[in-house]
């Protein structure tokens, strides 16, 4: 076996030596891989820019759509935040119960009762939660009320409360045209952070129109993901070439598919990148702006992995080709040696030519066209198988064993 293993080199380059065809088909197979990788380089650029415009093109288009919808929906909710600081039945509950100086539970139940129809009728809410000048007044979560869950606007997030508390009071005072205060931070609830929130402050004024007399704050969670869901910028945010985000006013992210984004400036997230493309627009509220960001090294890295199958595909599918066409052809193009074995040649000659040669031979006549001579040697003839005409051209046999 080892033998055989050893004379195989010698054997295909015998092989190749002695078949014509299976220099051609080589030589064949050789100039097809070639011309594949150049046009495969070429076509793969072409694919690339190709894809990356219509990528283009369809992220424009989509989001130019998202924003609509997007400014429309916060419109919606920054409506919604509205109402409740001009409802009436919550402000005199609020403050009947602040003239007794205690919540009772009663009173807090009736407080909570209609904070719920509230958060139900306006949808997408997360909480709701009354505060004044001396902190938080009562809070309810859609998601914890009457539960032993803790909310929103607990423990550490206290202190937050009360500095949105003092941003919206503030804009009552400076009489600013825009009387609401936008806050993203908390961003999660510490047991459900799937759930991102956007919090909307406003004063808890009733039907009295007046914010001279403004003591008590509203301050109304939204769920940005529910918003962004009805906007159908979900559906462009996780792509798996392009990936949505919404920035706030400081260029911070404040809604990214990944969580772990959250936070981080855009400048800080693009870097996480090879190289990307980035479409953004503008949203009409609270100064945000929201983005696509196509990642041109992934996009790359998709094509070439394509690209690269797609050449062993080939190579694959030519060696096929060029053993089937071996198999093929090396019916008529012979081994050589068969060839060589088989050759033979002719001589046609013109009416008026004249040959001349062939040895020393009894007869009267140098032309010796169109005679029978015998190639033997004898007492009387000398045979030399050489002959010439009168063109000087000159034709010698050999004999061969």
């Amino acid at each position: 076996m080892k033998e055989k293993i050893k004379k195989m080199p010698g054997r295909i380059r015998n092989y190749f030596c002695s078949h014509m065809s299976a220099q051609v088909t080589v030589t064949v197979v050789l100039l097809l891989i070639l011309a594949g990788l150049v046009l495969q380089i070429y076509v793969k650029n072409q694919y690339f820019n190709y894809l990356l415009r219509n990528t283009r093109s369809m992220e424009e288009s989509m989001i130019e759509t998202s924003t609509i919808n997007i400014d429309a929906n916060l419109k919606d909710i920054i409506s919604a935040a509205c109402n409740v600081g001009v409802n009436e039945t919550l402000r005199v509950l609020v403050e009947n119960t602040e003239a007794d100086g205690i919540l009772l539970a009663k009173e807090k139940l009736t407080l909570g009762s209609r904070m719920d129809d509230i958060a139900h009728q306006i949808g997408s809410v997360v909480s709701i939660a009354i505060v004044s000048d001396e902190g938080l007044w009562q809070e309810y979560g859609v998601y914890w009320y009457q539960t032993s869950s803790k909310g929103v606007w607990e423990d550490g997030n206290l202190d937050k409360l009360q500095e949105i508390y003092e941003k919206t009071m503030a804009l009552q005072k400076e009489k600013a045209n825009v009387r609401y205060y936008v806050e993203t931070d908390p961003a999660v609830h510490s047991q459900w952070p799937q759930i991102r929130m956007v919090h909307i402050a406003v004063p808890l004024i009733g039907k009295t129109y007046s914010y001279s007399h403004v003591k008590n704050v509203a301050v109304v969670s939204f769920d940005m993901g529910d918003i962004l869901e009805k906007s159908a910028f979900d559906r462009v945010a996780d792509k798996p070439l392009s990936i949505g985000y919404i920035a706030d006013e400081n260029n911070r992210i404040i809604y990214h598919p990944n969580e772990e984004y959250d936070g981080m400036t855009v400048e800080s997230y693009r870097k996480t990148l090879d190289s990307t493309e980035n479409i953004s627009r503008s949203l009409k509220y609270f100064g945000w702006t929201a983005y696509i960001t196509t990642d041109l090294g992934k996009m790359r890295a998709q094509v070439n992995q394509m690209y690269t199958r797609s050449i062993y595909v080939y190579l694959f599918l030519l060696c096929i080709c060029g053993f089937l066409w071996q198999f093929t052809i090396r019916r008529v193009l012979k081994p050589i040696d068969i060839i060589r074995d088989s050759m033979r040649m002719r001589f046609v000659s013109t009416p008026e030519e004249k040959i001349y040669g062939m040895g020393q031979y009894q007869q009267p006549y140098l032309d010796v066209k169109g005679a029978d001579l015998e190639l033997a040697h004898r007492n009387s003839q000398a045979s030399v198988p050489f002959m010439g005409k009168q063109d000087d051209s000159f034709c010698r046999w050999c004999a061969r064993n």
